[in-house]
């Protein structure tokens, strides 16, 4: 994962592999990307949280922990995600592939 000074920070890119199988899998690569998302977004808002605490000076010790995520808020976010793609699909101007 290559890292490094970046304008506004550092830059850090994250892998994921990801193995799916039996139910899991028939949800089918989309919403499955978008819990991968959620999820993603939601670990860098704790890490960037936690970064900034340590940049102010709490100890490690201080520094409260992130809330274990809720299956529930995690589909709604990424039920969220999927409708919105739907949408786009029917309110924004078609655009021929080019």
């Amino acid at each position: 994962m290559p890292s490094g000074p970046w304008p506004t920070g550092t830059r850090v890119e994250v892998v994921q592999d990801l193995q799916l199988s039996g139910a899991a899998a028939q949800y089918g690569r989309g919403m499955i990307s978008d819990v991968t998302s959620v999820l993603m977004r939601d670990f860098a808002t704790n890490m960037q949280a936690r970064i900034e605490a340590l940049d102010r000076g709490l100890d490690p010790a201080q520094i409260q922990g992130a809330a274990p995520a809720s299956g529930f808020s995690v589909a709604f976010a990424a039920l969220k995600m999927a409708l919105g793609r739907v949408a786009a699909r029917f309110f924004r101007p078609y655009r021929p592939a080019q």
